[in-house]
Parts: C-alpha cells; structure tokens; sequence
C-alpha cells in the first residue's frame, strides 16, 4: 500500500517523548519504522516498546494522509472558485453606475483587493464610459 503523499507530519514532542523514554535500539526501531509507516503504509516487526509508541503517532500520520489525498483532490478540480469574475465587475458597474473599488467590494462583499487582482482603475474608468467595453 504505496502512500500518494511524498512526506508525513509528525509533532516534535511525539519524537521528543520517544527519545527520552526508549532505548537507543528501541527509538532506531520506532523511527524507522515511523518513516516506512509515513511513506510505505506498513512497517515491519519492531520492539513491543518502541510499538505502544509508533501506535500513538500513526492516527496523526494517517490524518495528514487524508487531509493530502483530500487537497490534491481539490487542487485537480481548479481549486476554488473566485469569488468574482472580471464579467461580472464589468457588468455591474454599467448596470449599476458603480465606478470605485470601494463601491464595488461593497456590491460583492468582498475586500477591495480581490477587485483590484481582476480589474484596474482605468478599466473600471473606460467600463463606465463605454458600454461595448464588455
């Protein structure tokens, strides 16, 4: 079971409390097997110790597992969609008469920068004065 992910999360004070509390052996045997774990999906028979703490850090591997399958997933259908499309700016301020970036991240609820990354002050100027701008 070859994991898609390229790399696994763990929080330092997992490994921190591994150190301290197991042999030298033992905390050999858990990180390697921590790091087939993370990458490979299965590890092989380790120390019962060094176990009882691999056990506690596989849920943590597994979420990240899951949060990166779920993200790339995502990222393969576009990722999120804009809020606002440059149309629809150009659209409401010949209908509407809207003619500043304040007015129209008030019009869509959004913050004036994510106006300003689709339309600049000229176009919003030559949009109000000429309506075949569109």
């Amino acid at each position: 079971m070859e994991r898609e992910n390229k790399g696994f999360f763990v929080y330092n004070d997992y490994i921190k409390s591994a150190y301290k509390a197991l042999s030298e052996e033992q905390f050999k045997d858990f990180a390697t097997a921590m790091v087939l774990y993370g990458t490979v999906g299965s590890y092989p028979p380790i120390n019962p110790i060094a176990e009882v703490f691999l056990i506690q850090v596989m849920p943590f591997i597994d979420k990240y597992d899951r949060k990166y399958t779920k993200a790339k997933k995502g990222g393969a259908n576009g990722g999120r969609p804009p809020k606002v499309t440059k149309n629809e700016i150009k659209k409401v301020i010949q209908n509407h008469g809207i003619s500043s970036v304040s007015e129209l991240s008030a019009y869509f609820n959004c913050c004036e920068r994510t106006i300003t990354r689709h339309i600049t002050g000229e176009e919003i100027a030559q949009c109000s004065q000429n309506p075949r701008y569109i």
